[in-house]
């Protein structure tokens, strides 16, 4: 503890000698810097929601190597009551021309650009053609009429390329190998740009779906709502703190200290080559929240009167650069996760957390020495009151309560992890409109691929092969959540139904005709082939398409696929089960999971640092109970609620942790010089709440704000960590005011 003591008095020095000097600094920081941070950016990649060095990593490159991005494919769906007129089917033809022709698009497969097989007359001799069918609009009524037959007659179209009801053309579009993540992301935006100039006839309709979709809108989203939490919090807050203070120089102060900590973390990052993503977008919040927290012992400090009072400034630099050290502490802890964007989540706030605490130490604290304002000794004093009264008269009920709390916490192995990327947004949402829109016209987005290996050239010719792919194809188009199995033998079958339109069962039996069958499709189209069957066709791809399904149902039918593999394979027929967004499902649980090992080892740090440095286990249990309390009450509610353990809920208990501790620690800071004072323990009790009651409550209150303008996001997880994160800030409140000193007086006071 002396070492801290030296340390924040080393820190108050400088504040005293050196103020004008760091202000020059930071106004020349943020004058040749600063700029450079402008437009923000958010790495939303889909590349930051995947796991490396994982065995689906290895099994995902393995079958892209072979047969390209298939699974990553982007869907472009065009609507129309009266899709079959020559208006409408020139709309599919020629968005089909442009966004083939966009760099980094490998193909485009829609009813203008796929094959379809058909034997035609001429002469005395039949003609197979397989142009597509929107190769030569027609116009005469009867060619439309079957034309739109055609499409609805040809299995591999339906729920693919048309929709059953012939009212909705989608558009397949599948990246070039090796594309950039980023590059992937504008060529959305630019699919998007080619929507809005597109001509067509009133009451067509476009909606664009797919992973990259989803995450290039999430990313344009974030960017929206981090400017719109930026704006509203610190308008609130400035009005808050103008309420409490009356003072336009006082809200001034606590504003601009937030918004250099906030400026010093967003220059960090631009000078590390770092960008926020989805699990970083809430450390702004939790930068402002914190700033507030500890320049508000200062501003209560300055408005009581006390501010000149060398002790207690000492104690609040004590304070604030013991909490501050503990929580970027436990925050760095959670980098010690194997997964890069939990890394990241705590690299990023525990810079946050530096600068927050530097701020109010080096701005607050400076500033408010050269404002004049008039001291109000007697402020808040019922509150200061009621907090002593209750600590005193309703001590069972409080430790009534905290066991109440306690037992709740148990209500957490009731929660599933499971990952819902379709419920990311509320149903209001355009994205979720769109996916709702195109699952239910052409179906999911989301595959599974799998890999045959039938272990030589040719290989996969053989009828038992092509047997198997008949049943894996019967086996999982009825599950629930598949839209559509799409296999090598699908399109042998449509080039056989050319000259046969009823083939026989079992009709691949017959070499020759599986031989000409693949003859003709890999001359109609050899990008399409190839995304089946590899060059040599000792391969094959089996393409599982699935809709909207949360991470337990899609992991279901992955289990499913490999038993089903394993029990039915021919033998000698190798496999790998794969796909981008099966590491992804896996990626978001393993998160959620790794975040509470995360959280664990926060704990587990945040709680040794504290005793190491005040060296007391009966005070470091009391902080312990007094943060984790509330973190189970939350999660006690979130269970009974219904909710699962997501990336969204379990950031919840790491965040709150990192921010609740700063009052325990102030807490514990202040009883320690209080009980060196008096050497009483009730008295010292009473002098904490007396002096500390008031700021611990507005601070909590404050980070209760800022974090409150987060639920006004449209992205779940970042609404529920706004929503949750208040609640938990009123508990920890709760806690360190009435249970700690409760505690402290029932377990210290037998010493």
């Amino acid at each position: 503890m002396a070492l801290i003591e030296w340390l924040a008095g080393l820190c108050q020095e400088i504040a005293d000698r050196f103020a004008r000097p760091i202000g020059l600094v930071l106004i020349f920081l943020f004058l040749t810097i600063g700029p450079g941070v402008f437009p923000l950016r958010i790495n939303n990649t889909l590349a930051t929601l995947l796991e490396e060095g994982t065995a689906e990593e290895a099994t995902d490159r393995a079958i892209k190597a072979t047969f390209g991005d298939l699974d990553e494919v982007v869907i472009l769906v065009y609507h129309h009551p009266d899709l079959f007129t020559p208006a409408h089917l020139a709309v599919v033809k020629e968005m089909t021309e442009k966004i083939a022709a966009i760099d980094g698009v490998r193909d485009v497969f829609s009813l203008a650009s796929t094959p379809f097989f058909r034997t035609v007359r001429e002469g005395d001799e039949t003609v197979l053609h397989t142009a597509p069918l929107l190769d030569t609009i027609p116009t005469a009524p009867a060619a439309l009429a079957r034309l739109r037959d055609d499409a609805l007659g040809n299995r591999l179209y339906v729920k693919n390329i048309i929709s059953p009801d012939g009212q909705t053309a989608a558009l397949n579009i599948i990246f070039a190998p090796a594309t950039d993540p980023f590059r992937k992301e504008a060529i959305v935006r630019e699919i998007r740009r080619l929507m809005r100039e597109q001509k067509r006839p009133p009451g067509g309709r476009f909606e664009l779906t797919g992973m990259h979709v989803f995450m290039e809108f999430t990313g344009t989203t974030m960017v929206r709502d981090v400017e719109l939490f930026s704006v509203l919090s610190l308008g609130v807050l400035f009005l808050a703190l103008l309420f409490l203070f009356r003072s336009v120089a006082m809200a001034g102060i606590g504003l601009l200290t937030a918004l250099v900590a906030n400026g010093l973390l967003f220059i960090s990052l631009h000078l590390l080559g770092r960008d926020l993503s989805i699990s970083t977008t809430p450390v702004p919040a939790i930068t402002m929240g914190l700033t507030l927290a500890y320049a508000l012992h200062f501003l209560v400090a300055k408005h009581e009167g006390t501010l000149d009072d060398p002790h207690e400034v000492q104690e609040m630099f004590v304070g604030a650069f013991f909490s501050g050290l503990t929580s970027v502490v436990g925050f760095l802890s959670l980098c010690l996760n194997a997964i890069p964007t939990l890394q990241d989540f705590g690299l990023y706030a525990a810079i946050g957390t530096f600068f927050a605490g530097w701020s109010a130490l080096f701005v607050t604290y400076p500033l408010l020495k050269l404002v004049r304002h008039r001291p109000h000794p007697r402020f808040a004093r019922r509150f200061k009151f009621l907090l002593r009264f209750a600590t005193a008269r309703y001590r069972g009920l409080i430790l009534s309560v905290a066991v109440l709390f306690l037992l709740a916490g148990g209500l957490i192995l009731r929660m599933e992890v499971e990952t819902d990327y379709y419920q990311y947004y509320l149903s209001s949402s355009p994205m979720t409109r769109a996916v709702d829109f195109v699952n239910r016209t052409i179906g999911g987005q989301y595959p599974i691929v799998v890999e045959l290996d039938a272990g030589g050239a040719d290989r996969v010719l053989d009828p038992a092969v092509l047997g198997f792919l008949e049943r894996f194809k019967a086996e999982f188009e009825p599950v629930a959540g598949v839209d559509k199995v799409i296999t090598w033998l699908d399109l042998l079958e449509e080039a056989v139904r050319a000259f046969d339109d009823r083939p026989p069962a079992g009709w691949y039996a017959d070499a020759a005709k599986v031989a000409q069958a693949a003859l003709v499709v890999q001359d109609a189209s050899p990008a399409l082939n190839g995304y089946y069957v590899s060059p040599n066709r000792d391969k094959t791809l089996l393409f599982v398409r699935t809709s909207h399904i949360n991470s337990a149902r899609f992991r279901a039918i992955h289990r499913g696929i490999e038993a089903f593999l394993a029990r039915e394979a021919p033998p000698g027929l190798a496999w790998k089960v794969g796909g981008t967004y099966l590491r992804c499902v896996v990626s978001a649980d393993r998160m959620a999971v790794s975040q509470f090992e995360g959280t664990f080892w926060e704990i587990i740090v945040l709680f040794s640092s504290a005793w190491f440095i005040i060296r007391s286990v009966r005070l470091t249990v009391i902080a312990f109970l007094a943060n984790l309390l509330p973190i189970f009450g939350v999660y006690g509610l979130l269970s009974l609620l219904g909710e699962t353990l997501n990336m969204g809920t379990t950031m919840i208990a790491a965040v709150s942790l990192g921010i609740g501790v700063d009052d325990t620690i102030h807490y514990v800071v202040r009883y320690l010089a209080a009980y060196r004072k008096h050497g009483k323990v009730v008295a010292s009790t009473k002098e904490v709440i007396r002096s500390t009651g008031v700021s611990m409550f507005l601070a909590a209150s404050m980070i209760a704000v800022a974090f409150l303008t987060l639920s006004f996001s449209t992205i779940k997880p970042i609404f529920q960590l706004g929503v949750y994160t208040v609640v938990t800030m009123a508990l920890c409140f709760a806690a360190n005011m009435l249970l700690v000193p409760v505690l402290i007086t029932w377990w210290m006071g037998r010493e």
